[in-house]
């Protein structure tokens, strides 16, 4: 039953980290950033990173990923060259993007089996299937699986080491402590930010005795340094560079807390919830009485993730990625702890009563979220209207060049020079060429500094985007809108995402740009700003 328990909650978290795998998720950075960087390097023929302050491991993965769509694409001929790839890609990211997010539905699945596997070892088989159905609904988690990003894959590798750091404390083999290192290496070449993973690694050397202490921490060290330079070998190769990269992301995180920054506090409640902790201290206790040096091993990592993040104050939820997993399986031991405290004769109804009530809370809040991610985003149906109702070459101007806000359109040229570099060219004597100069573009917020505070919109259309949180700088003026009105402009399509006011429920995180909340997603109807289109009457 407890095997069946931990497939039953495997499958329910795959199914929570893949839905909406059908649905295109708007997100610059967070979606299609990656998968661009990855291209890009298979179009130059090299393995260069487009980021230093991360590993490239992660990197690595996807350019492996897509080299293997592109040898496919070559031999049905759907490309001639590599360079083809990239277009398609700058034409329509989506499906490249849905490979991606499938990726890392692989690495979160071999994370939510590994929490089951470390589970059953510090406090038995119901505790490992009460582990992996916490990991499966926690919030957190399922929202970081959606993203194209490093956090997902870096969790699955540090549970990956710390598996291996327990079976080091078994076997006692030097093959065992150079497994677990690196695997140690590959977790901080994926994101460096989780370097603390080398705890549990250097622990199962120090605490593995059966040669002398010196060897078993070379021989660790050695694996560990090995794997992350083969995963990130860059770092090496621009050791000054990353070093920069490094100082002024911990400058970014140090700095005083920005606007819309969320404090861990709320980060933990709205990711993580207060029970699953509080639970989850309580297993920690039961973990280190019953097992002690596994569950030193074990709570290594996160106890000392914690302390760097709880000294940080530029936070976004996706760190609480790594802890979630530790939190799941120490819940689950409390969760056993009470049951067994009681009814000490039927332990087992105990445990499914306490698992039950604190599962339902995130899993509602799970899948609400997907829920709301599986409806069009305001900004796709903005796009699909454009396309269909805007004759090519009117003027269209779009809220803000970054693109947080905008509608989904074909890249302009702008756009091209920007994200692709010397491959602009390239692109444009291919199938963007045409789709590039669809409308003749302009932005409503300048690329640098404020608002002139005079509009004169210089396009036919006009596309004004507002939410009241999230990027509110990228909202129209008021004055323009004016301006618009006074033009004899009309809104000719609108797009609502919410409905004012939002409720206090709704808890957003503006540093990230995400329209979705973090907490109450049922309180808006869709993804996106609130979007609205004016047609400025003689213009072109």
């Amino acid at each position: 039953m407890s095997r069946l328990a931990v497939v039953a909650a495997v499958a329910l978290g795959a199914l929570l980290r893949a839905h909406p795998v059908q649905q295109p998720l708007v997100h610059g950075e967070l979606q299609q950033a990656l998968a661009r960087h990855a291209l890009l390097a298979l179009a130059r023929h090299d393995w260069r990173p487009a980021q230093l302050h991360h590993g490239s491991g992660f990197l690595y993965a996807l350019r492996t990923f897509y080299t293997a769509w592109y040898a496919c694409g070559r031999l049905s001929g759907a490309y001639h060259d590599r360079v083809d790839m990239l277009a398609a890609f700058a034409g329509d990211p989506f499906p490249f993007v849905v490979g991606a997010r499938l990726l890392v539905l692989l690495y979160a699945v071999a994370a939510l089996a590994l929490t089951g596997v470390i589970g059953t070892r510090l406090g038995g088989r119901h505790a490992g299937a009460a582990a992996t159905l916490f990991l499966a609904v926690t919030f957190v988690d399922v929202r970081g699986a959606h993203q194209v990003w490093h956090d997902v894959p870096a969790s699955a590798l540090i549970l990956a080491t710390v598996t291996a750091a327990l079976a080091a404390l078994d076997r006692r083999t030097i093959a065992a402590l150079v497994t677990t290192g690196a695997l140690a290496g590959a977790a901080v070449a994926t994101k460096h930010s989780v370097f603390l993973v080398v705890l549990p690694a250097t622990l199962a050397a120090v605490l593995a005795r059966d040669r002398t202490l010196g060897r078993r921490l070379l021989v660790t060290g050695i694996a560990a340094v090995g794997a992350y330079a083969l995963l990130s070998p860059y770092t090496f190769l621009r050791f000054h560079d990353t070093l920069v990269a490094l100082h002024i992301q911990s400058l970014v995180m140090h700095q005083p807390r920005p606007p819309g920054a969320q404090p861990l506090a709320v980060l933990v409640r709205c990711g993580l919830g207060w029970t699953a902790p509080g639970l989850a201290l309580i297993g920690l206790a039961a973990a280190l009485r019953r097992t002690p040096a596994a569950a030193v091993v074990v709570a290594a990592f996160p106890v000392a993730y914690a302390l760097v993040l709880g000294t940080s104050t530029t936070l976004y939820l996706r760190y609480l990625v790594p802890l979630a997993p530790f939190v799941a399986l120490f819940a689950a031991g409390g969760a056993c702890a009470l049951a067994k405290l009681a009814l000490p004769r039927r332990p087992g109804l105990a445990l499914f009563a306490v698992v039950l009530v604190a599962a339902a809370g995130p899993l509602c809040q799970s899948t609400t979220y997907d829920v709301v991610l599986a409806r069009p985003d305001t900004r796709v149906l903005a796009g699909a209207w454009i396309r269909a109702h805007v004759p090519p070459g009117s003027g269209l101007v779009l809220p803000d060049l970054v693109g947080y806000p905008n509608p989904v359109l074909p890249p302009t040229e702008l756009q091209l020079h920007l994200d692709y570099g010397a491959f602009a060219a390239r692109l444009l004597q291919r199938r963007l060429a045409q789709s590039a100069r669809l409308y003749q573009v302009s932005y409503v917020k300048p690329p640098f500094g404020p608002p002139p505070p005079e509009f004169h919109p210089p396009g036919r259309f006009v596309v004004a985007a507002y939410h009241p949180i999230v990027l509110p700088d990228t909202n129209m003026p008021s004055g323009y809108l004016r301006t618009l009105e006074a033009l004899g402009a009309r809104p000719v399509a609108r797009f609502a995402g919410f409905a004012e006011p939002l409720p206090a429920r709704a808890v957003f995180e503006p540093i990230d740009a995400d329209y979705v909340p973090l907490r109450g997603a049922g309180a808006i109807e869709r993804p996106g700003p609130n979007i609205t289109i004016w047609e400025v009457p003689g213009r072109r």
